[in-house]
């Protein structure tokens, strides 16, 4: 048998996350939980009026909470989170935490800092996603300034991941144990 494809090796890890993520307590979930939103808390502190910031919306199983995104909107800023619109296409974005008032085309490209769901990310800067490629293809659209962290916990920040053409880098990570920068 062959070496593996890094299209495999992606859909392994993915697995293997996933199954890591579920095997964890309540107990432990909230804990990272409340660790991840303190942490972006201190992120929070540096915006405020006028800045945009764009989040996930976090499941049970992904890092971090509601408080998360509220920590930004209770010092002003507006708040992105991401609407999947179709398949092979990329996200669109909605206010947070008004429902049903989209944002408009390239409001992406407004956002200071985009908090990106991961599964893991490593240390270059190379994010293992959902599979689905939708912040792959919405992350071109972010300012060049623009802060893009992945939110993971402590075990998914790794040396190294496998790293394909249309994989956006990331600069930083976020974990219960801080933020971290990320590549060169």
């Amino acid at each position: 048998m062959g070496p593996q494809s890094s299209a495999q090796r992606k859909a392994a890890l993915r697995a293997q996350t996933r199954s890591a993520r579920r095997a964890l307590s309540d107990a432990q979930r909230a804990a990272r939980d409340r660790a991840v939103d303190a942490q972006a808390a201190r992120i929070a502190e540096r915006f405020g009026p006028g800045d945009v910031v764009s989040s996930y919306v976090p499941t049970s199983l992904e890092p971090g909470s509601d408080r998360m995104l509220a920590a930004f909107a209770d010092r002003g800023a507006s708040v992105l989170v991401p609407v999947v619109v179709g398949v092979d296409a990329a996200l669109a974005w909605r206010h947070w935490p008004e429902e049903g008032q989209d944002a408009p085309p390239g409001a992406l490209a407004e956002a200071a800092v985009v908090l990106v769901p991961a599964l893991a990310v490593d240390r270059r800067g190379v994010r293992l996603g959902q599979g689905g490629g939708h912040y792959d293809r919405s992350l071109a659209e972010a300012g060049p300034g623009a802060m893009l962290v992945a939110v993971v916990d402590d075990r998914e920040l790794v040396d190294e991941l496998p790293c394909e053409p249309h994989d956006e880098l990331l600069g930083w990570a976020l974990t219960p144990k801080g933020l971290w920068r990320l590549g060169g």
